[in-house]
């Protein structure tokens, strides 16, 4: 562990397939565009809040996927006026639900994201 998260790299079957990466959190984060494809997750017994990065046209068609892994609320927060399926703009989505939280996030326009999968119940606000 490094200053409160872990990194871990998969690679395929070997056979060049492809290659994902995960990275788990204990503290509060701020999504980075570089994380696109990534899986983050967060391990913690307290709520803990991942920040959207900025996005713009250009990046539609990027996603992110989301866990807890532990029994702390996580909230996932849109940055700028974005809207986050039917939340309000600049407003956020969040899961009570112990260990079994992940919602696949996508950018469909310039500020909109919408879920391509989840579990457990994810109320927007």
């Amino acid at each position: 562990m490094l200053g409160g998260l872990f990194n871990t790299r998969s690679r395929g079957n070997g056979a060049g397939g492809p290659q994902s990466v995960s990275t788990t959190y204990t503290a509060n984060h701020t999504v980075l565009l570089l994380q696109v494809g990534q899986t983050l997750i967060m391990n913690s017994v307290s709520d803990r809040v991942f920040t959207m990065c900025s996005v713009a046209a250009a990046n539609i068609g990027v996603w992110f996927e989301f866990c807890n892994i532990n029994t702390g609320k996580i909230t996932i927060d849109a940055a700028d006026s974005d809207i986050i399926v039917d939340s309000a703009a600049g407003a956020t989505i969040y899961c009570d639900d112990d260990y079994i939280a992940t919602i696949i996030l996508k950018l469909v326009s310039a500020t909109r994201w919408l879920s391509f999968g989840a579990t457990g119940t994810w109320t927007t606000t």
